[in-house]
């Protein structure tokens, strides 16, 4: 429950800001949830989001998409995919 909180105030204040930093709605959603399943390890195939999460400092890409498992991810990180899919 504080989890989604915590996501609806940050997209709410995040609302007029991210434009600038993300270009559009779209990827803001798609980087956000795929950021929850890059810090599990996930490696995506998608180039974009493989070179996205490739530059930051603390992703470490070990899973293949095929081998992922979603039952690593408590039960905040679920809720928070599931708030922002249903948001995008």
């Amino acid at each position: 429950e504080m989890a989604n909180i915590i996501v609806r105030i940050q997209l709410i204040k995040g609302g007029r800001g991210f434009g600038k930093r993300y270009g559009n709605v779209n990827i803001f959603f798609r980087i956000s949830i795929n950021e929850i399943y890059a810090r599990h390890g996930r490696i995506f195939e998608n180039s974009e989001l493989r070179e996205y999460f490739e530059s930051k400092d603390w992703y470490d890409g070990t899973i293949e998409p095929e081998d992922f498992d979603e039952d690593v991810l408590n039960q905040y990180e679920k809720a928070n995919v599931k708030l922002l899919a249903d948001n995008k």
